[in-house]
């Protein structure tokens, strides 16, 4: 997951340094924008230990309220990949399974403030929060299952666009989530983050993605 992550990096990156000119004539880039980013995240947790850095994918709506403050809606997917720790399937379900994964979906409401740093580039910073579903994948003879939790958590964020055409821009962001889980094994519902952490509890991520963005109106 993390090289097809970074992969994805190296080959938008260097493309900002490409952008053309604009004319006189064009529009104001500041409106409403829909954006897609694609990148690597990894958690400081002993969940890291288990499962690794994981692919981070981003969806987002940015509303402008008035420049230069926005609203970012963004959907999101961490996909941290399989673990190869069977101690913990064994304990917890009393049998292994062929494959165990772990993803977290996001959905967070977040104020941006974006600061212009040049005639096509602007820097952004961005906090807010929302919910954080951890979802764990069970894979067994041919058999998947999927046991969920939700939880609430906030996040933090810094980037860099640039205006490469009219309507199009180049996305460069870097990201910090905290979201709280259970501190301790409850047995009838159990927090899955918590059990594959080994009892890591309150979880910091960072990510870094790169994508593009459309502006709609």
């Amino acid at each position: 997951m993390k090289y097809l992550a970074l992969v994805l990096l190296v080959l938008v990156i260097p493309t900002i340094a490409y952008a053309q000119p604009e004319t006189e004539s064009e529009k104001d880039p500041t409106k409403d924008r829909l954006g897609l980013r694609v990148g690597y995240s990894e958690t400081t947790s002993n969940l890291n230990k288990n499962f690794g850095g994981g692919l981070n994918l981003a969806l987002h709506f940015i509303q402008r309220i008035k420049k230069p403050l926005y609203i970012d809606l963004t959907l999101g997917a961490i996909y941290m990949g399989s673990t190869d720790n069977d101690d913990i399937s064994r304990r917890v379900f009393g049998t292994e399974f062929d494959s165990v994964s772990m993803r977290i979906i996001t959905i967070t409401l977040a104020p941006w403030v974006e600061l212009p740093v040049g005639d096509r580039t602007s820097l952004y910073l961005s906090a807010g929060g929302g919910v954080y579903t951890v979802s764990l994948l069970l894979d067994q003879d041919f058999s998947e299952f999927d046991l969920s939790n939700s939880n609430w958590g906030v996040n933090a964020g810094v980037g860099v666009m640039r205006r490469i055409f009219t309507n199009w821009f180049l996305d460069l962001n870097f990201q910090t989530h905290y979201f709280w889980t259970e501190s301790e094994y409850e047995v009838e519902s159990p927090d899955w983050f918590y059990v594959y952490s080994e009892g890591d509890s309150n979880p910091l991520f960072w990510a870094l993605t790169a994508g593009v963005g459309l502006r709609l109106f």
